[in-house]
């Protein structure tokens, strides 16, 4: 009988030696979880942060797009103006040469007509 008491001490100190044991373990995996799952969080936050910061930048580039596109239209149309008044000007300059062109050569032909008809010394009177 004794035998069997103390096999039954020892199967009892056995089984609490196996819970303690067992309780620890699940404490330290519980204790190593919780530290993991706080590192992921602090990732998981920092992935937001910086998701948030790239939505913003994406915003803003795209208003800076959008103002580029409008000051290229612009500066395109305001190009367009300056080359037709420029094409007006030589147009301009282009008549005007056409016409002292011709004054010259109608001067020249009256020059002409006149040095044949005037003798040499005598002037047109």
């Amino acid at each position: 009988m004794l035998l069997t008491v103390k096999a039954a001490l020892a199967a009892e100190e056995w089984h609490q030696t196996v819970q303690e044991v067992q309780h620890q373990v699940l404490q330290e995996v519980y204790g190593q979880s919780t530290v993991v799952l706080h590192e992921e969080d602090r990732q998981l936050e920092r992935v937001k942060e910086e998701t948030e910061r790239l939505k913003e930048e994406t915003e803003r580039l795209k208003e800076e797009t959008e103002r580029l596109k409008e000051e290229t239209e612009r500066l395109k149309e305001e190009s367009k103006r300056k080359m037709e008044e420029m094409d007006r000007e030589m147009e301009e300059m282009d008549r005007e040469m056409e016409e002292k062109d011709r004054k010259l050569e109608e001067l020249r032909k009256l020059s002409a007509s006149t040095s044949t008809t005037t003798p040499p010394g005598q002037s047109c009177e």
